[in-house]
């Protein structure tokens, strides 16, 4: 999903979210759009680049786009957010929780990141990495006899180049907190 970036080229998508058993747990729509520093997305073409190394020692802003998932799971699917981290960046950026139960909560997120200066490296993970959004959902717990840990799950799904692949993890670790989480992963570059 950065690939078109590089270019600076926005690419909407409806990323699926799969899990353990190849099984889709709801999709959640998601774009990179470039801007110039003010935050327009009606750049010049002087500033669209022939190839993506002719972007470096120049500056890149963009926008990311979070608007919303659809049919997450039912048993997963309160108090929602969805978090991403950036290159080289420790800070973790989140969405607004959607308190209560939502199968298909709305985020409207959008936020203005800056790369202040563009270096093979940067050009490298635009072409290579993997942009990660994770889902974070809770369960909304029914006490059952005999039950007093609940099970996480993972999933994660990857985009290359307009094709969709996935990739699949659980955690079978049993925990000791009455509020287990899903985290429903979206690999999205390239």
């Amino acid at each position: 999903m950065l690939q078109p970036l590089a270019n600076l080229i926005d690419n909407p998508a409806m990323i699926n979210l799969i899990g353990i058993t190849f099984e889709v747990y709801g999709k959640l729509q998601v774009n990179i759009i470039p801007v110039d520093p003010s935050g327009s997305e009606d750049l010049p073409d002087e500033m669209i680049p022939d190839e993506p190394e002719d972007l470096i020692d120049q500056r890149m802003d963009y926008v990311v786009q979070i608007e919303n998932a659809t049919d997450l799971p039912q048993n997963f699917c309160r108090d929602t957010f969805v978090e991403y981290q950036l290159y080289l960046n420790d800070e973790k950026f989140r969405t607004d929780t959607i308190k209560g139960s939502d199968r298909n909560p709305t985020f409207g997120y959008s936020k203005h990141h800056t790369q202040e200066w563009i270096t093979d490296g940067f050009i490298k993970y635009l072409k290579e990495d993997y942009l990660v959004f994770r889902v974070y959902g809770f369960a909304d717990i029914k006490k059952q006899a005999g039950y007093g840990k609940d099970k996480e799950s993972k999933a994660s799904t990857s985009m290359n180049k307009g094709k969709q692949n996935s990739s699949m993890s659980k955690d079978n670790s049993l925990e000791q907190s009455n509020n287990s989480t899903i985290d429903l992963s979206t690999e999205a570059i390239k």
